[in-house]
């Protein structure tokens, strides 16, 4: 029975040590009462692709295996809950790291009137999201007759809804083609 319990508790410990977890730490306020019991989803992306979808447990709690994260060297991690655009949160590229802790809602660095990105750490291509029911969508012909589209017009990205709430972004990275 003594051998059965500590073969367990070496794979529970072993297994442990395999992941790295994502806590979401809530500042809740009257304004964003968004979030149902604290569980949320998670997208794990990896060069821009979508490589695992987690949920988070009732304190905000999610785990990814280190394994995905040497395997690409880098993950990036948004919040893409009910009723949220997919949002930054941030890059694990340390797979030695046990623990990520992200509050929500983010607050960024400004310069020149401009968020900095949270993952290139530029201002050069940021863009103010904007919500609404006049969305403006720019046109682009190449010389080899594609069209081409963009959400960006002027300094704006325009998020293409009207549907919003405290937890959405607030800024487009062009670079990185992340919202935060």
């Amino acid at each position: 029975m003594k051998l059965i319990f500590s073969f367990i508790l070496t794979v529970l410990i072993f297994c442990k040590n395999d992941i790295t977890e994502i806590k979401l730490n809530y500042n809740r306020t009257t304004d964003n009462q968004v979030w149902s019991n604290g569980i949320d989803v998670l997208t794990i992306k990896a060069s821009g692709k979508e490589i695992q979808k987690v949920l988070t447990d009732e304190t905000g709690t999610a785990a990814i295996n280190k394994a995905m994260i040497n395997k690409h060297g880098a993950v990036d991690v948004f919040l893409t809950s009910i009723g949220v655009e997919e949002l930054y949160l941030t890059t694990i590229d340390n797979a030695a790291i046990d623990l990520y802790e992200v509050n929500i809602p983010r607050h960024y660095r400004f310069k020149f009137d401009r968020a900095v990105c949270p993952k290139c750490n530029k201002v050069d291509k940021i863009y103010k999201a904007v919500y609404g029911e006049n969305q403006v969508v720019t046109i682009e012909v190449t010389e080899g007759g594609d069209t081409i589209y963009s959400n960006i017009s002027g300094r704006k990205y325009y998020m293409g809804t009207c549907v919003t709430n405290a937890l959405n972004p607030l800024w487009y990275c062009d670079r990185d083609k992340i919202q935060f």
